[in-house]
């Protein structure tokens, strides 16, 4: 399970740095900074894009699926030297489902939003702002299976779990910016009784997001 985990990880890792590459040729690896460009200050914005979900039930196997989802987004930066410093919340709108089945056992799982709190720090290259960010995720959480005559079902959990990756925002005016990330979500295991036994569920998932945001200042 733990090399599934990293496997998840490592996409986002390397979608984060195939973003970086890509705003690095864009801003034509441009270091100097403008001082037209504006890198402090509130800022809000929307998101959409794809999530790609992994459900997975310990020892009857798993389900993966691809899933739009829209939310908005906010938070705040201060620059420091060189680099840009920020911190965001994020809150997602989705629709997460899957179903595993094995020897006479079916699991479903789903959850309905995603949201999060994370640090970013940035580096800026002309009208680029590279960054990579951490943080706290939540999620809700629900989980029910069958076994025979068993069946049980634990509805509305908000899990709590972390959220990491990296991205770049490009400015296209003082005001107004587009985003490219992805961001990996990583959730601890839900597991309930079942008969004589428990079901245990593992949840993770990679966005890959793109955004609209607008600068308050």
């Amino acid at each position: 399970m733990l090399a599934r985990r990293l496997k998840g990880a490592a996409i986002a890792v390397a979608l984060s740095v195939a973003i970086a590459a890509t705003a690095i040729l864009i801003a034509g690896a441009a270091r100097a900074e403008d001082p037209g460009w504006n890198r402090t200050g509130p800022y809000v914005g929307v998101l959409a894009g794809y999530d790609l979900v992994q459900l997975e039930a310990q020892g009857i196997g798993k389900s993966a699926s691809t899933i739009p989802f829209g939310g908005a987004f906010g938070g705040l930066n201060i620059r420091q030297g060189d680099l840009v410093y920020g911190l965001e919340g994020d809150f997602l709108l989705t629709d997460i489902k899957g179903t595993s089945s094995a020897s006479g056992v079916t699991v479903s799982a789903s959850s309905h939003y995603l949201a999060s709190v994370r640090g970013r720090v940035g580096l800026p290259a002309g009208p680029a702002l590279l960054f990579a960010t951490a943080g706290v995720a939540f999620t809700d959480h629900s989980l029910s299976a069958t076994a025979g005559p068993f069946s049980n079902t634990d509805k509305g959990t908000m899990d709590v779990g972390a959220a990491f990756g990296g991205g770049v925002d490009m400015e296209l005016t003082r005001a107004v910016f587009v985003r490219l990330d992805a961001i990996h979500y990583w959730f601890p295991d839900n597991s309930m009784p079942l008969g004589f036994d428990q079901v245990k569920s593992a949840n993770q998932e990679t966005l890959i997001r793109v955004g609209l945001g607008i600068k308050l200042n």
